[in-house]
């Protein structure tokens, strides 16, 4: 199962007040700081840890993206005059399960791309059917087919699971490709995700 990751929002936008500050981001319990070090991450996915504390570039912003999957709190220190202080719980966002609905009325081996996707998100599943004729559609993340393979798309619905190669940031391309189409005519296709 993928472990669902957020971007942290604060110290992304640059501040002037904490040039070089330097955050240590603890785990939570019961709504409390603890002593231990969250891990930190540097992709929504993949296992990449980044150093925890991180020390805020000459702008007073993180030097890359930093991904939590659990809750956390930060104390932010080395301020100079300010005195040490921590942030709020930061949360992981609920998960909204969502879906794209697509039907493609004339069905021929042809390929179509949607540049930015626009939202994070992890594809659950895809579903397919067609009023008559078959298809293949396969659905690419920047040019890598899902994990759970192709549908084989008939007038029967078909249900093909993804936990692999299934995680979209905002900026991903995602390819819908049908190939080897038979007399194929108002194909449906639904892409089952959770937003991230």
């Amino acid at each position: 199962m993928t472990s669902v990751r957020t971007a942290i929002q604060d110290f992304a936008l640059a501040n002037e007040l904490y040039v070089n500050a330097t955050i240590d981001i603890y785990t939570v319990l019961d709504g409390e700081k603890t002593t231990t070090h969250a891990n930190l991450y540097s992709g929504i996915s993949g296992p990449a840890l980044l150093a925890n504390p991180q020390v805020l570039d000459s702008k007073g912003k993180f030097r890359q993206p930093v991904y939590i999957q659990e809750p956390v709190i930060m104390t932010v220190s080395g301020l100079g005059n300010v005195p040490d202080h921590d942030t709020g719980v930061i949360n992981l966002p609920i998960n909204k399960k969502d879906f794209q609905a697509i039907i493609i009325p004339s069905v021929t081996d042809k390929s179509w791309e949607l540049v930015d996707f626009g939202y994070g998100c992890i594809i659950d599943s895809v579903i397919t059917k067609t009023a008559v004729g078959t298809c293949t559609v396969t659905i690419l993340i920047n040019g890598v087919p899902l994990g759970g393979g192709a549908n084989s798309a008939s007038t029967t619905k078909q249900i093909v699971n993804h936990t692999t190669n299934n995680v979209i940031t905002e900026d991903d391309d995602i390819t819908i490709t049908i190939s080897d189409a038979v007399s194929c005519e108002d194909l449906s296709i639904n892409i089952k995700l959770t937003r991230t």
